[in-house]
């Protein structure tokens, strides 16, 4: 007996050298796991990203720290507990209030250094924002209003490089760009995808050749049925403790609108979250010695978060709900928001150093709007003006009909109608058919297109990585390039990168000869 009661000591000391380490690295890292799908919420709090940058490049070797710290202080609490004449549940409850002490303080010290370190990074930046010279692409903002809602464009201006030895190059087109992320934006979804189109931007200006993003309709994830539909693909995930909780915390996330919602992110996520992490740490033990009736304890706190998750969920849309921040009926005018923009660029062809010939460009569900307003504008020109020199498509999507879809498609088309009635109100057969520009197309009274305006169409080699039935659905740009043929219109097709997210990669060396054609033009 003495001797099991020792190994089952060893056993236990080094459980708890374990857990605490764990739990050590856990609370340190709390802030960086938090801070990268919610970089949003740091702008929305006045902290820079800069500073959880640098931590994430020195976390290393504070880890090791932080498990040192979380180790040493559970193992003390163990030693504590093997003296101490207390009962065994007495010790238990300690170990886990030691144990979650530690998570605490290891957490608020990292966010206390970010929030230090900001302030250092704010004065540096300062120093080092300072208007630069003038051979350098920029970046600035722009606000219209459309509809009475306030649009912002985003103009990327290339390099001018002004000297007065050298003469002056010919001005440029400029590029009006339709930008999209599966027509949404706002929130931390919005934020994502406005970095990310970004890049095109910069490839156009890079190539001397001003370019005015717009990303409409831009609707917002949480009036959608969007998270929903993730939640319910995700369930299975729900049964690993911890893990159920990240995510959770990334589907809350994306449904931020406001500072409000902080507050139901940290009673909804946080809090549970850090319970979770704790009571399944802490529990380890007592589920190994309880034998069944520990397994027993095991599944059903696995099977818990089949219940709690979704619950939590949907407490977070109520708070929403009630505090007046939902707006599931009022959609956006995309093709009115779209006019402006090309008229915004028609008035300030000076700020953008055009020459005043423009360029419609899209990518992605912005393709989508770029389409349904190139077929209004881009028509047999009766005063011999033309509006536009070409059309740029880059994969994006051209045919909403779902009505004769067969086979596996046939179960899709439930989803497809929810989706495109909830962000663009499309909820009817006769409104995805008006909303498709392959359907536009195929009417008899569509009108011819001008032939001197070039449509190109760029996809990539695996836009969904194979997966065929969802490339077809969403990607295919057949029906779009013959009905454009049909019409009388010029059109090039072009592959551009290996998927639909690494083009931006590939797009680059597409906008360089593109430009240099357009620049050819002059």
């Amino acid at each position: 007996m003495a001797l099991y009661a020792l190994f089952s000591h060893i056993f236990a000391a080094g459980l708890c050298l374990v857990v605490g380490a764990i739990v050590g690295i856990s609370g340190f890292l709390a802030p960086l796991i938090a801070g990268l799908p919610l970089r949003a919420c740091w702008r929305v709090l006045g902290w820079s990203q800069e500073p959880l940058l640098q931590e994430i490049w020195c976390a290393p070797r504070r880890l090791v720290f932080a498990a040192f710290v979380g180790s040493t202080s559970s193992f003390l609490c163990f030693l504590w507990g093997v003296s101490s004449v207390e009962r065994w549940q007495w010790r238990a409850e300690a170990l886990l209030a030691c144990n979650t002490l530690i998570f605490a303080l290891l957490a608020a010290y990292s966010f206390c250094r970010f929030k230090c370190r900001f302030k250092a990074v704010a004065a540096e930046s300062e120093e080092i924002e300072k208007p630069k010279a003038s051979n350098v692409m920029s970046q600035s903002f722009h606000q219209i209003e459309v509809d009475g809602q306030e649009v912002t464009l985003r103009v990327f201006l290339p390099a001018s490089g002004e000297d007065e030895d050298k003469e002056k190059p010919p001005r440029p087109p400029a590029v009006v760009m339709v930008c999209g992320l599966l027509w949404l934006g706002e929130g931390l979804l919005g934020f994502i995808g406005l970095n990310f189109n970004d890049a095109f931007g910069y490839a156009f200006a890079r190539q001397g050749v001003p370019c005015v993003q717009i990303h409409t309709p831009q609707r917002h994830i949480a009036n959608t049925r969007v998270m929903e539909l993730a939640l319910a693909l995700c369930s299975p995930l729900y049964l690993v403790p911890g893990l159920r909780f990240l995510l959770l915390a990334s589907d809350i996330s994306m449904l931020l609108t406001s500072k409000k919602d902080l507050v139901l992110l940290l009673l909804a996520v946080v809090i549970p979250g850090i319970m979770d992490a704790v009571l399944a740490t802490s529990l380890a033990v007592p589920m190994l010695l309880l034998g069944p009736l520990g397994w027993f304890m095991s599944i059903a706190n696995m099977a818990a978060g089949l219940v709690i998750v979704p619950l939590l969920h949907c407490a977070v849309r109520l708070g929403q709900y009630l505090l007046g921040e939902l707006d599931f009926d009022r959609h956006r005018n995309y093709l009115h928001e779209v006019e402006a923009t090309v008229a915004w660029a028609e008035e300030n062809q000076s700020l953008l150093g055009s020459d005043g010939r423009l360029v419609l460009c899209g990518y992605s569900s912005g393709g989508h709007v770029a389409s349904l307003y190139g077929l209004e504008q881009c028509a047999v020109p009766k005063n011999g003006k033309r509006r536009f020199e070409a059309v740029v498509l880059v994969s994006g999507i051209y045919d909403l009909r779902t009505d004769s879809w067969q086979g596996v498609k046939r179960f899709l088309a439930p989803i497809h109608n929810m989706l495109y009635g909830d962000i663009l109100a499309a909820d009817s057969d006769e409104k995805r058919a008006n909303a498709s520009p392959v359907a536009i197309l195929q009417k008899k009274g569509q009108a011819e297109l001008d032939a001197a305006c070039t449509w190109w169409v760029l996809n990539a080699k695996k836009e969904l990585m194979g997966l065929p039935v969802l490339e077809k659905i969403l990607f295919d740009s057949d029906g779009l390039t013959q009905g454009l043929k049909g019409k009388g219109a010029t059109v090039k097709r072009v592959e551009c990168g290996y998927n639909h997210w690494l083009l931006v990669f590939g797009f680059p060396t597409f906008a360089t000869s593109f430009c240099e054609s357009l620049l050819d033009q002059e």
